[in-house]
């Protein structure tokens, strides 16, 4: 992805379950190797009016973040929450924290504490989400892990394609 394009949704149906699913499957691998536990609670979704391909970037991206705030291991957690016609992707990790004057700026644009990074994985997955009328939250504690919160419109397809 380009940040400085517009965006250009290709907005279809999908299964965000399905979705989850397919990520979780192509971590799992990573995840034993790094000695990182995952916890899925992901069932019965229904399924949205999304642009798949750029919502399961954005989970990738959080998921890869959880990855690097844990490199002795730990737990990461991908459930759901479908409330007030909201479907909500919560990702917790047990992994350092962020520290609470760097957690402001995770969303910024080339902001990054790592070496090697763009620090735009964040900014884009935010920017990918309001365009699909949500918002991403994280909190985070430093030394105790970090949830990020990608909210979505729950609207079902069929209903969102004839308002």
């Amino acid at each position: 992805l380009d940040y400085g394009k517009p965006l250009k949704l290709n907005l279809q149906k999908a299964d965000i379950g399905k979705l989850l699913k397919e990520i979780i499957e192509i971590i799992w691998a990573k995840a034993e190797a790094e000695k990182i536990n995952i916890i899925k609670d992901c069932d019965f979704l229904p399924s949205l009016n999304i642009d798949p391909d750029l919502i399961k970037t954005c989970v990738f991206n959080v998921v890869l973040n959880a990855f690097q705030s844990m490199p002795d291991g730990g737990t990461l957690a991908i459930k759901t929450e479908h409330a007030e016609g909201m479907l909500s992707i919560i990702i917790s990790d047990t992994g350092k924290g962020i520290p609470e004057d760097e957690l402001a700026k995770v969303f910024e644009p080339f902001y990054t504490t790592k070496r090697n990074g763009l620090g735009l994985g964040l900014a884009m997955t935010k920017r990918v989400v309001e365009e699909h009328g949500g918002k991403v939250n994280i909190h985070s504690i430093a030394g105790d892990g970090s949830t990020v919160v990608i909210t979505l419109p729950a609207v079902k397809a069929e209903q969102q394609s004839s308002s």
